[in-house]
């Protein structure tokens, strides 16, 4: 039975809120590389595209988009977005279980596949709305008229059909929807729940409204951009609520629980056989009842630090720090999109397994000196 926010609300509420939350934050790193590895790779081929001499495709509707103003204001809009991708899925799997958000990572990662497929097969370049929007502001001030400005100058022209942007909101949003009235556990939902459901539910589409408006009022997407993502979300959503057994959900299941069960997030109780002969190992032999209080709050303090700072590093790696590299022009569109992402995915990646060691090794040490394991009394 999966163990949900409300399922756990009245017992141990504290030490299951900061396993849920915690969780939480192991599932949405991956999500958070899904999404940078599928920019990444379709951006790469649209690269080799630039330097073949590819002849990119417009998709500008003049009396569309030149017709749309600037208004600088969706600047906010457009980076809260970004925020929303990485903090509320981990209330997202709080909420619903890791069953059901590993179901929620399996669409994001068939709805990144088409949007690579889309992209490789249709390139197109909007150097030429960017330089009209960059003309529009040259003679005006103010904070949020220059972050307009830097944002537009340090977006890449190109990789933009369909909008990476929207696509992200949007999965986020048919999650909302599908978990919050097409399960079948929400039949015993209360009046109070439900319409907590539809409050929740309609800021989420709103504010994925505005994010969806913001890519073209920003100038840093066609108008049409919008349209691909929400087509390709919404199949993706629709199709996946019918298919009952899913190897790749039962991967993503198996692969998170193996990582919480490592960090004690669960229990053996909780995963069963759910979890790989790695984590195994990685667990402690010895039961968490034979610890003191000391060495559990010792171990999850940790635990807690090497998890959220991973998260933290990640985030500001992948969300802020490649997008500002990705503006610098190096000249080579090979180095910006290719080796420049493999070195700092394996970057991460080591990160992530030396963290792990440093943790194990530690916490092992520690136990060795000072738990004995308890003996058999005959």
């Amino acid at each position: 039975m999966n163990k949900t926010f409300y399922s756990e609300l009245n017992q141990n509420k504290c030490f299951k809120l900061h396993n849920l939350f915690f969780g939480g934050i192991i599932f949405t790193l991956g999500m958070v590389i899904m999404q940078n590895m599928q920019f990444s790779f379709q951006g790469w081929v649209q690269s080799m595209y630039k330097l073949s001499g590819f002849q990119f495709w417009d998709w500008t509707i003049p009396s569309v988009d030149y017709a749309i103003p600037i208004i600088p204001f969706f600047w906010i809009i457009y980076g809260a977005a970004i925020a929303s991708w990485t903090i509320l899925p981990i209330f997202l799997y709080m909420t619903y279980g890791p069953k059901r958000f590993a179901k929620y990572l399996t669409c994001c990662m068939y709805a990144y596949a088409f949007a690579i497929l889309i992209a490789v097969c249709t390139p197109c370049d909007l150097v030429g709305i960017q330089n009209y929007a960059l003309s529009e502001l040259q003679d005006k001030t103010g904070f949020l008229i220059k972050q307009t400005r830097d944002l537009i100058k340090n977006n890449v022209t190109f990789d933009a059909f369909p909008s990476n942007h929207c696509l992200n909101q949007f999965d986020l949003m048919f999650g909302f929807i599908l978990f919050n009235f097409f399960d079948k556990t929400n039949r015993k939902d209360s009046k109070k729940i439900l319409t907590w459901k539809i409050i929740w539910t309609s800021l989420i589409s709103i504010f994925t409204i505005l994010v969806a408006a913001s890519t073209f009022i920003m100038k840093v997407h066609f108008f049409v951009d919008w349209i691909p993502s929400l087509i390709v979300s919404l199949s993706v959503f629709v199709i996946m609520y019918f298919v009952k057994t899913d190897p790749v959900t039962r991967f993503f299941y198996k692969l998170m629980n193996s990582f919480q069960y490592c960090f004690w997030y669960v229990g053996p109780n909780e995963v069963n056989n759910d979890i790989w002969n790695w984590a195994k190992i990685h667990q402690d032999p010895f039961k968490i009842n034979a610890l003191s209080k000391k060495e559990i709050k010792k171990h999850f303090i940790i635990t807690d630090i090497v998890i959220f700072s991973i998260y933290l590093f990640m985030l500001l790696i992948l969300n802020y720090c490649l997008a500002a590299l990705e503006g610098f022009d190096t000249g080579n569109r090979v180095f910006n999109f290719l080796l420049l992402r493999i070195v700092i995915y394996f970057f991460l990646i080591d990160f992530l397994i030396f963290g792990v060691y440093i943790f194990h090794t530690i916490y092992k040490k520690q136990k060795i000196k000072q738990i004995t394991p308890p003996t058999n009394q005959n």
